[in-house]
């Protein structure tokens, strides 16, 4: 065994987050299927008791993850809390359900670790803060065998990667101009060429017509979580109503104007969380044109919100954590739209 020094990047507001437990409008137990790693399964295999029986039941240990009920956790009680945490503790939590809805990202010896936007309360933390998004570092030392020491080694091409990105940030926060130009100039920082997805960021953007174009690519997309069609079925509905007026469309294009830096959080958060991925891919112009996607996407999904009366905060954040339930948390989604987005 071998010490290993890791440098550990994690966002501003990082520390900051604290499960709200039961008073969480969407519990994260309930859903989607939440999978259990090894070592919680040979424990769950071996739990005694009356409860160790009902553990056992909850669990399908031949795909590695729990059972549903109704779309629930079996092991969700009344108050919408852990029954393995009140009866195990949070040590005998499956590794997804203790960490999240922080995620980390390796990338040798640097590793990055971030918040997950499927959390409402992650939401809330991540979009709603008017402080320009910074990135702190630690260093952590772990014991590692030989050859995993030789794993977390510098990754050839990591510093060029961080260099753009920081590169992006800095345009990304230039307020000499709008939003929208400033993703157009990220986006034409690697192609220099048109790119379809500027006309999702021009003016006309939320006409219907244009809304219906957006929003559709999102049917194609495997379903994750329950409710999504509705609730994606329903955004549609609403852009299309006649409340979705040019009046409306240009009250809140001027709301987002006044309050950019939620669309602007939204974007260093993919930011953050998918280009440094560009050492391995080397697709760097692709994870800029998801960046952008999911901006768009959101402020499509905000508007509809917004329509039905609710503040724009409340809209982003309500639409941010369900569509990020539903891309952010299934592979072939993501794979889906970046081959979209290659077109």
């Amino acid at each position: 065994m071998r010490k290993a020094e890791i440098q550990v990047n994690y966002p501003h507001y990082y520390k900051n987050f604290s499960c709200i437990g039961g008073a969480c409008p969407a519990t994260c137990c309930a859903g989607w299927n939440i999978s259990i790693d090894d070592r919680s399964l040979n424990v769950y295999k071996k739990a005694g008791g009356a409860f160790g029986s009902r553990l056992r039941s909850a669990v399908d240990f031949q795909h590695a993850r729990f059972k549903s009920e109704s779309g629930r956790c079996p092991l969700l009680d009344g108050q919408g809390l852990c029954d393995i945490y009140n009866h195990l503790g949070k040590a005998h939590m499956c590794r997804t359900c203790r960490t999240y809805p922080r995620h980390m990202e390796d990338y040798g010896n640097v590793h990055e670790v971030m918040l997950s936007l499927s959390c409402p309360q992650a939401a809330r933390l991540i979009l709603l803060d008017s402080r320009p998004f910074s990135l702190h570092s630690g260093v952590k030392v772990y014991r590692l065998s030989n050859r995993q020491a030789r794993q977390a080694g510098p990754v050839p091409g990591m510093a060029h990667v961080f260099w753009v990105r920081s590169r992006l940030f800095h345009m990304l926060y230039d307020e000499k101009y709008l939003l929208p130009v400033r993703l157009k100039r990220m986006l034409r920082s690697f192609s220099g060429e048109d790119h379809w997805l500027e006309e999702w960021l021009s003016p006309n953007a939320f006409n219907k017509a244009h809304m219906a174009r957006r929003l559709a690519m999102l049917f194609s997309l495997t379903p994750v979580c329950d409710g999504w069609e509705e609730f994606l079925e329903q955004s549609v509905d609403i852009l299309n109503a006649s409340s979705n007026t040019p009046e409306a469309q240009s009250s809140f294009l001027k709301g987002c104007a006044k309050q950019d830096y939620l669309f602007v959080n939204v974007a260093a958060h993919y930011l953050y969380m998918y280009f440094a991925g560009a050492v391995y891919d080397r697709d760097m112009a692709g994870k800029v044109r998801l960046m952008v996607f999911h901006v768009c996407t959101l402020s499509a999904l905000s508007y509809a919100r917004w329509l039905m009366g609710r503040p724009l905060e409340e809209a982003l954040v309500d639409s941010a954590w369900i569509y990020s339930r539903q891309v952010d948390h299934e592979d072939v989604n993501l794979q889906a739209l970046e081959m979209i987005l290659k077109q």
